[in-house]
Order: structure tokens, then sequence, then C-alpha cells
């Protein structure tokens, strides 16, 4: 018999022990690399956390919400108009709640005359924890750009008009600028060409006026809407024009001190018009505004218009279901795409609140109708820091109470938590315990988390996953899930790969190759010389070979 066999067999069945055992284990998702799955109730319509009516006691005063802001305290405040159904006598209204809508103050601002008309229609939540309202006030002979500013408890701090009495001015849209002093966007028919143009005024903290531009050419052009772009401290006016007798939404842009950089014309149909504007997360202009091919109201649809930085148009989507619909207000949503809320105003449809959630491309994705039937509209939507959207606008009383209240509305969250360190592929000796500490996080809190379909691990109320039984050596899939309080879900899916540690492997080739040492030392000096007694003695050596590697593999390391 050949002599070199003994040594070829023990080496082969030496590569073949330890092969098999690292090719062991379970793999239950075979193929599979870590990833994160979100899973939210955006596709399902949900019911408001809330409903609030927050009109004046006396049934002879309506109210109606314009313009929402989420305050500094997760409270609300909400600008409109205040006016009795006697005669018509209007002010500025402003609302402040709790965090549940609860009423805290209501306050109204104007000039105590039946002839004097002041309508609130913008707002911010100013850098101290005040206000300013941007509007109109209209009087027998002409209207003007309005703008007040209070302090925290609603208490006027000084209220300025700007314009003339020879024609109308409009103040629509107002933000606070870096500076603290305040930009406001309108139309105006006194400047420029004095048939409709687009207005910007710019005032220092106190509301004096620091500059003033007017864009606009020939035509009649409609400035709506403003927002401050962050690339450059300019800003983005929308609005639009009538040409021939049909409208184009209108897009402008100015520098920071009020320089006309471009204007661009949007004509999706025969009549499009926008009513507000925001700048997005990576500088693109969203502007919402309605669409129709005959100037009819009840055929009206909410539009949504997307563009880049330069103005040059991404997509634009309009949304045939929520018919009569007039898009009022837009955010873009941290759940991803946008919200908008729309409202059908128009002679012969039900005047009805609509919500209407996007993807990233605008494409619907949910639409509900908020209100009762023929009561409700909705004017003003916001995101909430806490999770969820709240807008505002106003409701119907009942008939044996004629007349309106602001209304507000709380939706819940619907945003999934996120990772605050993605769950990534772990690698863990053989024999050894395995945790893992995976960290989410969500406005709301985090409800419970669990194991999907991996019985070999276990996750605590912290996020710590453990195994509950020894690991075999190969790939073991892990799937788990978080949700928040509203059912909200955030998935992992990771790997767990077992493999031998570095100084279990290096003691397992020691034995091997200590013991197939004496075995060939054994066999070539003749220890044992008949050749069945070799044959027995290679057995056993490597009997005792393949002992004493799976008793020192199965031994924690």
């Amino acid at each position: 018999m050949d002599k070199k066999w003994p040594s070829l067999l023990l080496v082969i069945l030496l590569l073949l022990t330890i092969v098999s055992t690292q090719s062991t284990g379970n793999i239950p998702f075979s193929g599979e690399h870590t990833q994160v799955v979100h899973q939210s109730s955006k596709s399902q319509p949900q019911e408001p956390l809330w409903s609030r009516s927050l009109g004046n006691p006396d049934p002879g005063i309506c109210e109606e919400g314009y313009s929402l802001v989420e305050c500094a305290d997760n409270g609300f405040a909400i600008a409109g108009v205040n006016y009795t159904g006697a005669n018509w006598d209007e002010d500025v209204l402003l609302i402040r709640t709790d965090s549940q809508g609860n009423l805290l103050w209501s306050n109204h601002y104007g000039i105590p005359d039946i002839f004097e008309v002041e309508v609130g229609l913008s707002l911010v939540e100013c850098y101290d924890g005040g206000f300013a309202i941007a509007g109109i006030l209209s009087n027998l002979t002409s209207d003007y750009m309005l703008l007040i500013r209070t302090n925290t408890d609603g208490a006027l701090r000084w209220m300025k008009v700007f314009g003339n009495s020879t024609a109308s001015d409009y103040g629509l849209s107002v933000v606070e600028c870096g500076d603290h002093g305040f930009a406001v966007a309108g139309t105006t028919f006194n400047f420029g060409a004095e048939n409709g143009d687009f207005w910007v005024v710019k005032t220092d903290i106190q509301g004096n006026l620091l500059w003033d531009t007017v864009i606009g050419g020939s035509e009649i052009e409609f400035g709506w809407a403003i927002t401050e772009c962050t690339s450059d401290s300019g800003f983005a006016i929308t609005g639009h024009r009538e040409q021939g007798g049909f409208y184009d939404v209108q897009l402008v842009r100015i520098n920071s001190t009020g320089g006309h950089m471009w204007t661009r014309y949007y004509d999706n149909k025969n009549y499009d018009y926008s009513e507000s504007i925001i700048e997005c997360t990576n500088g693109d202009l969203a502007i919402v505004g309605y669409t129709c091919d005959v100037l009819y109201e009840a055929w009206f649809q909410p539009w949504l218009l997307r563009t880049d930085t330069t103005g040059q148009p991404l997509w634009n989507h309009s949304y045939p279901e929520a018919i009569g619909g007039l898009g009022t207000s837009v955010v873009e949503y941290s759940g991803g795409g946008f919200a908008i809320t729309a409202s059908t105003t128009g002679i012969g449809v039900n005047k009805n609140a609509w919500l209407i959630r996007t993807n990233d491309t605008g494409h619907q994705e949910q639409l509900q109708v908020y209100g009762f039937y023929d009561q409700a509209q909705a004017f003003s939507l916001t995101e909430c820091s806490a999770g969820g959207l709240a807008f505002t606008g106003y409701i119907n009383r009942t008939a044996s109470m004629p007349g309106r209240d602001v209304w507000l509305v709380r939706l819940p969250d619907d945003v999934p938590p996120t990772w605050v360190d993605p769950p990534t592929d772990q690698v863990v000796g053989f024999g050894l315990p395995f945790s893992c500490q995976l960290t989410a996080q969500d406005p709301q809190g985090l409800d419970t988390w669990q194991i999907i379909e991996s019985p070999l691990f276990s996750v605590d109320d912290s996020g710590v996953i453990t195994n509950t039984q020894p690991l075999a050596l190969g790939i073991h899939g892990v799937r788990v899930m978080v949700n928040d309080s509203y059912g909200n879900e955030l998935v992992g899916i990771f790997n767990v790969i077992v493999t031998l540690t570095p100084m279990k492997l290096a003691i397992m080739l020691g034995i091997a190759g200590i013991t197939l040492a004496l075995l060939v030392v054994a066999v070539k000096v003749g220890i044992i010389r008949p050749e069945r007694k070799r044959r027995l003695l290679c057995i056993v050596g490597v009997l005792l070979l393949i002992a004493l590697c799976m008793i020192f593999f199965f031994l924690p390391a």
C-alpha cells in the first residue's frame, strides 16, 4: 500500500469537516441585502384627530379663517375676517389656540367705521412670537395694501397701509425676512401700467417702507402669493395674467433688493390660476391653483405645478376628481410628495373641503372630502411639528343658526418612523451571543418593536435584538419592524453572518496538524508494522482528529 494515502485521506477529511461546518446554518432570507421599508397609511383616507369650530358666541357675528400657522409652542394661529351679518362691517381676525385646537384668545383689528372694511389674508409668526398679517383695507373709494403687527398676546403693535386713493391695491401674502422685516406681495392698479401688475413691498422691522417693485406689462396681471428663496434671499411671486380673454399662471423672480430677474408663464388649459407657492427642500418651486377649459366654476380642477430654480416646468397635474375645486394651499410633506387643500366654491357645486395627497411627481395618492354636505371650505394648510397636517377655513352653522365659524381640523400623522442609524449586516463569531441595538425616531414616539418571521431572534422594547438559541454557521436573515402610535410601520432587513472566530479556527487547524504529524511519524517509522494495524491506526487517528475538532468547535468561544 502506498504510504502517502493516509496523509492524503486525513487532509481531505479535515477540509471536508471544516467546509461542511461552515456551510451549515439557517438562511431564511438568502439573497436579500440590508434594506429599509417604510409603510404608512397615506393611501388611506384619514379621519381627523379633532375638528374645532371657533366662532364668536354672538350668532350675529360671522368669522372665516384664511391663513394658518403652527406656533412655536405647537398651538395654532389663524388670520381671517370677522363681520356682522347686518351691515358687513369687516375686521381683520386673529385667533390663537393650544395644540388641541382649544381657543386661547381672539382679537380683531380695524378702523371703527362701517365704511371701512379690513380683511386678513396671510399670516406669519414672527421671530419674537408675535404675528404679522397682510390683507386689504377697503373703503367707499379705494382699496389698500394692509400690514399689521401684533405682540404674542395679540395686542396691536402697529398697522401700516400702502397705496393711494386713485385706484386699488391689494396685499395678499406676507413673509418675514431674515432681517425681521416683511415682504408683502399683491396687486396694484396705481403703479406701473395701472391696469393690474404684480406689486411687492419690502419693509423694515417697524413696517416702514424700504423699497417696492412693480412687475408687469400691458396685460392684466394679478400678484397673489410670495415665498422667500433660500439661495439668495430673493423672492418668488406667483399669480396669473389675463391675455385675450384667457388666463395663464405667472411666476416672477426678484432679488433681495427687488430687482427683476425673470418671469415665466404656464399654460395648461384656457383658464389657469394660482393661489399659493412654496419653495421645496431642494430649491424647486411648487405652485397650486386651479384650471379649466370653460370658464364655469363647477368645472374647475385643482392644479399643481413644479418648476426648477429657474422656473422651467418639471411636471404638472390636475385632479379632476375634486370637481369644482380651487386649489388653495400646498405643503411639501415630510412623508413624501405634496399635500393640497382645495375648496369647491362655485355655483352649481357643493361647498366642500378637499385634501389631496400626491407622490413626489404629483400623481394623486389620496383624495378626501371633509366637512358636512355643502358646508365647509379649506383655505390654508400646514404640516405639524408633531406629525400630521392641520388646515383652516370656515364651516357653515346649522340652518337654525345661520352664519359661519372659523374651522380648524387636525389630521393624524401618517409618516413612518425613521432610522437614526439604519440597520446593517452584522458579523458574530460562532458560539458567541448576538446583540444589536437599533435606534429609530418619530415625532409621536415609538409604540412597539417586533421581529417578523425570524424565530432565532427577539427584540425588546428599546430595540435591542438578541438571539434566542445558538446560531449555526452561516447567514441568518432578520426582519424587524417598529410602529408609531398611529400604526405607521418602519421595517428593517439585515443579515447576521455567523463565522468561526480566528482563534478557534487557528486552534482547530493546530489540532489537525499535530494529529496528522503524529500519524505520519507513526507510519513512517513503522511503529506498527503489520498492514492491518497500520490501517487501524489511520482510522483511529482520523476519528480522533474529527472528535477533537468537533468538541472544540462546539465549545463556547
